[in-house]
């Protein structure tokens, strides 16, 4: 049997990425109070910008984040790009640069912001989750999107991310988002969000398949683990992705004046991706409860075996255990005692009686 030291080593790549989070110092200060909730890194922020226009690209990484000002001022879309939202000054240089409210960077900073969509002045403001499955483990990193009339403001908490392709897209000028304003250029972002999702779902459908194979074939407490990681990270992701729902089909359904009509039809089709994530979150919740009630029955069959097993074989020793008693009363005159084969004829009888019941248990199909 494996000890508990070995059960956990073997499901720590399934934990959960936890994060030392600082929102106890909020407590208590006043609306709008810069305090960055995250863990404490020592990395440098880099803000990467990509200007672009129908033909027109620029892009280079910004080395004093006052000049970040200047995209407000030009014709071309400005994509800045924020990795890391630890140093609270810089986010407030970027905010005041750009009119930003301090309950807006006071949001932005909190990595627990849950996922809405605000307005404040001529900005568009969606807070939303990105998902990663990095070796089993679920990474949750909150990204804010700033919409302003040609710049969308990105703010991430770390560096590394999936828009990978939409710069390769903006880069080669491929599909129409050259030719279109800031505003597909949010949704071009929040799509590939979530359809980064369906591989994080896809990956976790995967081990679920393989834990329900293992559990029919073994009953080993470190399965019982296992299915309690995946509870713990399908919780994480309905409580990052249910809310993304209302968020979309608030940008679909309100007049935003910022958001075109055309855009908008993109915004349907992404809710309709959203409303099956969450389908599929509520499939592995399912399935996991049911994989659950699957081990605990297999605990339960595995249990009554042993038990059948050593009923059988106390139920065998009972008539011997009953004949070596009534010989071994210390009585002077006993018919046997003074037999010459009493005692090869009480083992005699002792193995005949275990025989004839083992061949009655097997006729009976209990052995």
């Amino acid at each position: 049997m494996k000890k508990p030291n070995d059960i956990l080593k073997s499901i720590n790549p399934l934990k959960l990425a936890k994060k030392v989070s600082r929102q106890k110092e909020l407590v208590g200060k006043a609306p709008g109070s810069l305090i960055y909730t995250g863990s404490i890194v020592d990395k440098p922020v880099e803000i990467s910008i990509i200007r672009y226009g129908e033909d027109y690209f620029d892009e280079f990484i910004l080395k004093n984040v006052s000049e970040a000002n200047l995209e407000k001022e030009i014709d071309h879309i400005s994509w800045i790009n924020v990795s890391g939202i630890h140093d609270v000054d810089i986010v407030k240089t970027i905010g005041d640069d750009f009119n930003l409210h301090s309950l807006l960077l006071e949001d932005i900073l909190n990595i627990e912001q849950r996922p809405k969509v605000e307005v404040y002045g001529e900005n568009i403001v969606v807070f939303f989750k990105m998902l990663y499955l990095t070796d089993g483990v679920l990474e949750i990193e909150p990204i804010s999107l700033v919409l302003g009339p040609n710049y969308i403001i990105s703010f991430q908490e770390k560096e590394g991310d999936i828009f990978d392709n939409i710069r390769d897209r903006i880069r080669n000028g491929n599909g129409k988002i050259r030719k279109r304003k800031s505003d597909y250029l949010m949704f071009a972002l929040m799509d590939a969000v979530v359809d980064n999702y369906f591989i994080v779902m896809e990956d976790i459908a995967e081990k679920l398949e393989l834990l329900e194979d293992r559990l029919f074939e073994e009953t080993d407490n470190s399965l019982l683990f296992e299915l309690q990681m995946y509870r713990k990270q399908i919780v994480s992701m309905r409580r990052s992705i249910y809310p993304l729902r209302e968020v979309v089909n608030k940008l679909n359904r309100t007049e935003f004046e910022r958001i075109s009509d055309d855009t908008e039809r993109f915004f349907r089709d992404l809710y309709d991706h959203t409303i099956q994530i969450i389908e599929t979150i509520e499939t592995f919740k399912e399935t996991v409860s049911s994989l659950k009630d699957v081990y605990m029955t297999g605990v339960s069959n595995r249990m009554n075996e042993i038990m059948k097993v050593l009923t059988l074989i106390a139920t065998i020793f009972i008539p011997i255990t009953f004949v070596a008693g009534v010989y071994g009363m210390n009585f002077e005159y006993m018919p046997e005692l003074s037999w010459k084969y009493g005692y090869e004829s009480a083992w005699l009888l002792m193995v005949s009686m275990s025989l004839a019941m083992i061949v009655y248990f097997k006729k009976k199909k209990w052995l």
